[in-house]
């Protein structure tokens, strides 16, 4: 209501501001506007621009900074590594998907990779600062893509891949033992922090260093080093060499059950705004504040609300949760 009916713009997050930096940098190095050296010194001054603006990351549940930390650290790592994805590719297309002759959605797809003839898409791609989707969000996020699918199928064109770019992590491929009694090793995949990428497979580099020969001194120092710059330069080259690192891109299916669910879902979306008098706001309901955990029970679910919408600062149904919620814990309190 407040962003498509009344027109506010409310105020940016640092989620969303970074996130669009980023975006805008990836286009003009995907255009050639741009390098890729490039991405690093954007992000250092978008950082220092933030904190002159007085936008910050929320605290931890300690009220440290670990969730700004975590997320400046894999997002350097991305800049640092960046390689642009080979092919030829259109970016920021203007995709519109007519649901019939009343009603129409249009978006701007990050990556669109044409076959040559342009009769058929190898891949629609969307570029993600965030992190990954559990099963929910997974659905809810897909749709966003199944539209574009939709759009581009309007026009007689074929899709043959859907996917996300992660960006604050890497694919790592691996020959491991999957769990501790497993007798032979078989190929590990895992989607890693890049902040944290030594850190996560240090057991196994571990058993590969302990294997190859190497002393339980020369392991421990070694892997100390490696750690602490979360970088492979430091390991020996025979155990770099087992490990294969590629950009985390998690494909979305398209078949015709999720082509259904996604234009059953545009439908319900208009049907209950439609039936919603657009100058009455005391009937547009309020996004949930809490959710059902998987032991079934209640717990806040407020993440969005305080630090991603925009309209956080001015939403009186957020306000009046906090008082309740405020209320509430003086109650427990006595």
């Amino acid at each position: 209501m407040l962003q498509y009916i009344e027109h506010r713009r409310g105020d940016d997050s640092i989620y969303g501001i970074l996130g669009g930096c980023v975006h805008d940098k990836l286009e003009a190095v995907m255009n050639g506007e741009a390098e890729p050296s490039d991405l690093k010194i954007a992000l250092t001054e978008d950082l220092i621009q933030m904190e002159m603006l007085g936008l910050d990351f929320p605290k931890d549940f300690r009220g440290g900074n670990s969730i700004r930390d975590n997320w400046v650290n894999d997002m350097n790592h991305f800049v640092e590594h960046f390689e642009p994805p080979q092919g030829d590719f259109k970016t920021e297309e203007l995709l519109i998907y007519k649901v019939d002759d009343d009603h129409y959605l249009q978006g701007y797809a990050d990556l669109v990779r044409y076959d040559s003839d342009d009769k058929s898409v190898q891949s629609i791609l969307d570029w993600k600062t965030s992190s990954m989707y559990d099963k929910a969000g997974f659905l809810e996020h897909g749709r966003q893509l199944v539209i574009y699918a939709l759009a581009k199928e309007q026009q007689g064109i074929e899709i043959n891949e859907l996917a996300w770019i992660f960006l604050k992590y890497v694919t790592v491929k691996f020959m491991g033992k999957k769990r501790s009694n497993a007798k032979n090793k078989s190929e590990i995949v895992k989607n890693i922090n890049r902040g944290k990428i030594v850190k996560e497979l240090d057991k196994y580099i571990r058993d590969d260093m302990e294997e190859a020969g190497y002393s339980a001194t020369d392991i421990d120092m070694i892997m100390y080093q490696a750690i602490e710059e979360n970088s492979f330069d430091v390991l020996p080259d025979d155990i770099k060499s087992l490990y294969h690192f590629e950009p985390c891109i998690v494909t979305y299916e398209l078949n015709d059950e999720i082509r259904q669910e996604c234009i059953d879902y545009i439908r319900r979306v208009i049907d209950t705004f439609e039936a919603i008098d657009p100058n009455n706001p005391d009937v547009w309901p309020p996004r949930e504040f809490y959710k059902t955990s998987k032991s079934g029970k209640q717990q806040e679910d407020t993440f969005f609300c305080n630090f991603l919408c925009n309209f956080r600062k001015s939403c009186e149904h957020l306000k009046e949760f906090h008082r309740r919620t405020e209320i509430n814990i003086e109650e427990l309190l006595g």
